[in-house]
């Protein structure tokens, strides 16, 4: 059973994890998630969104900040830090990431 949500005001950081794993190349689910396994002792799912689903991206984690990016197209779908206390890691969009309508 899932708890209520904690109110934003009382949120604490996430947990930062100092690891380094070189570049994986995934294929991002029907989701739009890219899933790696045994990241600080466990699967990681890093959410890009469902508009990137089916397409080829690189995973890189340097210092417990993870960059996903496409590899037809060079963007950068994900900047974010890797919180060591959860197994879905959530997005916070950005301008600069990926937010840019796709019709333009």
């Amino acid at each position: 059973m899932r708890g209520k949500p904690v109110p934003k005001d009382e949120r604490a950081e996430p947990a930062r994890a100092d690891v380094t794993i070189g570049p994986r190349i995934r294929r991002i689910d029907r989701r739009g998630c890219v899933t790696q396994d045994n990241i600080v002792g466990m699967r990681r799912v890093f959410n890009v969104g469902k508009h990137n689903a089916g397409r080829m991206a690189e995973l890189l984690v340097d210092h417990g900040q993870a960059v996903i990016t496409d590899l037809e197209t060079g963007e950068i779908l994900a900047d974010q830090t890797l919180d060591a206390t959860r197994e879905y890691q959530y997005r916070k969009p950005t301008d600069s990431v990926n937010d840019a309508p796709r019709q333009m």
